[in-house]
């Protein structure tokens, strides 16, 4: 390996490689207090008069910058910057490590060499054939601009802040108890009957006076406004009608395809299906050897002939594929973990294979089909390469003339003339607000946004729009007005009756919960002639109950609701207004439980030590004396780019 990045030092799998090597540094340098020599700037802030110093902040500030890149990839967007404030969490990344290594300086706790010298060479980083490489290692170094001293001296800071937080959390314990009553909380289900109260069933049982309507009018004024309105005339530009001008030559197809060689690639893949038996990678050995079992007898049912696909459907845990009968479909090397990856790519199709561990659990895996690697012929993507280059050309065309048409109307010619020359013809569609469909155009053109910044009579800039591109002259600005109740009448009288029926909904819910707490929910239905509906079994999770909608408050007390009272105690709000009981609540099973105990214990328990070190930090902070650079973070641009130089702040 060292001899190919050796030979290819500046081709393109070593810096993808050393990529990979940099994600170790993402918050690298966020403890190491290195000042270069003949460096004087005023430090980003001091904590107990310990400075921060400026390449400290904008090494930490790049490290940020960079893994949001690489969280976002081809969607981050520089004006994203501002919104993650970049500067506050990189400032407060080098308070809270200060406060940490200060305060296990205080402790007296320590970092030998010889621990630090370990902790460097267990990084698998750094590793070759699972031993530690120096000469990986400062080359490593060196890729990321850093010297061995200093990171070194930042392992061994790591090391200390490390001790400092294993002292802290080690009274956090969870108990299995804990565990399991979380597993509850999490996992039960109820399943509620309902009865719905809505407003327009009972609509005929009020009638509106002209005082209630022009009440309802004068209250909800903003609803009944027209808003402002454009009327333009404008050219369309569409590339759609340019394509069969355009000329493609084989000599323009050989050169997008060469040049776009690796889209045309195809890599070997494999279809297969698959059971899963769920345990957890650091489950017991009593659980894993269980869950073999339960694989093993699956196998042996698929040797006597049963169907593989049936089978998935009964047994498999995979809640992805289970319904599918275990079709995975088809996937290429690396999507799959390795060990399921590795069986899977040699299997013979058609075959089954024996249990395959992962951390996932145990799958027992069918082939179903192979695709060798292979790549697309230009003739077999010939008419593809065509099609595209023909729509990047007739879209940079109808740009052009555009732009064209643009510049003979800004120099005196009319619309009419410049349309006419062009062989297009001038619309004229009907006034339109902002955020509606415009006539002849549809709903993806912003001409709106650009007519709200052109004076009436004026030549807009160019609009550009998925469907090709926009020259207009806007008309006339229409302004915003107040509709008169007389022109909204009978849509204003159809809106008061329904806010009027209401308060008698209302009234029919809360005379129908008090029958269900005394008979319950179907007896009193049967008596009211009304309908009762069940959600099916839902979790806690969210605010969402299946038929009723939202309400927080009424999922909540659901699950309260007990055998001896059902009935919630009031009517509550969710689409309509509903009458609820419980109908049953599942209780959580224990073989479940037991598989996913010891992760759960895990979680909890992380969680607490999180919850610990979060509330030492905040006692550290109120403690200390920390003063921020103002100046030096105003003066920090959050453009979407690295910062490259240092800022005096002076």
């Amino acid at each position: 390996m060292l001899k190919f990045m050796r030979r290819n030092a500046s081709g393109p799998m070593v810096k993808v490689l050393f990529g990979l090597i940099a994600a170790i540094f993402i918050f690298w340098g966020v403890s190491a207090r290195t000042r270069r020599a003949g460096q004087h700037f005023e430090p980003v802030a001091t904590v107990n008069g310990e400075p921060i110093e400026n390449n400290q902040f904008q090494r930490t500030y790049n490290n940020l910058l960079r893994l949001y890149q690489d969280i976002y990839k081809d969607g981050f967007r520089p004006e994203m910057v501002q919104g993650l404030d970049l500067k506050g969490k990189a400032v407060d990344q080098l308070i809270r490590v200060s406060l940490m290594r200060q305060e296990s300086e205080r402790l007296g706790l320590s970092a030998s060499e010889t621990e630090i010298r370990d902790a460097i060479a267990a990084m698998k980083t750094f590793q070759q054939d699972g031993r530690f490489d120096k000469e990986l290692y400062l080359r490593a170094l060196r890729y990321n601009r850093i010297t061995p001293a200093e990171f070194e001296d930042s392992q061994r800071e790591e090391l200390m802040v490390n001790k400092l937080q294993d002292l802290i959390a080690a009274g956090v314990h969870v108990t299995d108890a804990e565990a399991r009553e979380r597993f509850d909380f999490e996992n039960e289900k109820i399943n509620l009957k309902f009865a719905s109260f809505p407003a327009i069933k009972y609509q005929t049982e009020v009638t509106p006076t002209d005082e209630d309507i022009k009440k309802y009018y004068d209250a909800h004024k903003d609803a009944y406004r027209d808003p402002e309105k454009y009327r333009v005339e404008h050219i369309f530009f569409e590339p759609e009608k340019l394509a069969d001008k355009i000329n493609i030559t084989d000599a323009d197809v050989k050169s997008y395809y060469d040049a776009h060689a690796d889209q045309y690639g195809k890599p070997e893949r494999v279809h297969a299906r698959h059971i899963l038996i769920k345990v957890d990678e650091d489950a017991s050995d009593d659980i894993k050897a269980a869950a073999k079992k339960k694989a093993d007898d699956i196998l042996a049912r698929l040797k006597a002939g049963e169907d593989f696909g049936k089978l998935a459907k009964e047994n498999s845990q995979d809640p992805g594929s289970a319904e599918h009968g275990g079709d995975l479909g088809f996937f290429q090397r690396g999507q799959m973990v390795p060990t399921f990856d590795a069986v899977a790519f040699a299997m013979p199709v058609g075959t089954v294979s024996e249990p395959v561990e992962s951390p996932f659990g145990y799958h027992i895996i069918k082939s179903e089909a192979k695709e060798e690697a292979k790549t697309q012929p230009l003739e077999e993507v010939r008419a593809e390469i065509v099609t595209k280059l023909k729509q990047e050309r007739s879209r940079e065309s109808a740009h052009e003339m555009a732009n064209a048409v643009h510049t003979k109307v800004e120099k005196g010619a009319t619309l009419e003339s410049a349309a006419q020359e062009a062989g297009l013809s001038v619309s004229k569609p009907a006034p339109f607000p902002e955020d509606a469909p415009i006539e002849g155009l549809g709903g993806s053109v912003p001409l709106a946004s650009a007519a709200r910044s052109v004076e009436a009579g004026a030549l807009g800039p160019v609009v550009d729009s998925p469907n090709g591109f926009v020259v207009f002259r806007l008309l006339e600005k229409i302004p915003s007005r107040q509709q008169e109740l007389s022109e909204v009448h009978d849509y204003v009288l159809a809106q008061t009756r329904l806010d009027l029926a209401k308060p008698v909904a209302r009234q029919k819910a809360e005379a129908f919960l008090v029958e269900a707490q005394k008979s319950g929910i179907d007896n009193a239905a049967k008596a009211a002639g009304l309908t009762i509906n069940e959600t099916g079994g839902f979790l806690r999770v969210g605010t969402f109950m299946p038929g009723i909608g939202n309400n927080g408050e009424l999922k909540k007390l659901a699950f309260d609701l007990t055998p001896d009272k059902p009935v919630a105690p009031g009517v509550y709000q969710g689409t309509d207004l509903v009458v609820v009981e419980l109908k049953d609540h599942s209780k959580t099973d224990d073989a479940q439980f037991q598989q996913q105990k010891d992760t759960l214990v895990r979680q909890i328990e992380q969680r607490r030590k999180n919850q610990v070190m979060e509330d030492f930090v905040n006692y550290l902070k109120a403690r200390a004396q920390i003063h921020l650079n103002s100046k030096y973070l105003a003066e920090v641009a959050d453009s979407g780019r690295p910062l490259s130089r240092p800022i005096s702040g002076d």
